[in-house]
């Protein structure tokens, strides 16, 4: 999923509003992207704790922890590679979504079991 969310950013044609949230906070802080996602999704459990008066779950930040390493590491891979043609910009786009909407399809689907 996170080849997927960097392929949309990555083309420039438009990325999710959270991935655009953590990109851009990365960017203005000079930090990984990991470290952004890290530190919005820790704020997201802190909020969605006091909405829902309960504990805070740590484990919920276990998944944002595997998210962003993978991140990272998918931004090392294709940092170098540029698209110049809107032929490369559009396919690297669906490319993107392709591979974004089958991870989204397998965790509902697991969750509908």
């Amino acid at each position: 999923m996170t080849l997927g969310v960097l392929l949309t950013v990555k083309s420039e044609v438009g990325a999710g509003a959270y991935d655009s949230i953590n990109f851009r906070l990365a960017n203005l802080l000079k930090i990984n992207v990991s470290i952004a996602i890290w530190l919005t999704s820790f704020i997201v459990v802190i909020v969605t704790s006091i909405i829902r008066r309960k504990f805070l779950k740590l484990t919920t930040f276990l998944t944002d922890i595997v998210l962003g390493i993978s991140t990272d590491m998918w931004v090392m891979i294709i940092k170098n590679i540029s698209f110049n043609t809107i032929a490369e910009i559009v396919f690297t786009f669906s490319i993107g979504i392709c591979l974004i909407s089958q991870v989204l399809q397998y965790i509902l689907f697991l969750n509908y079991l």
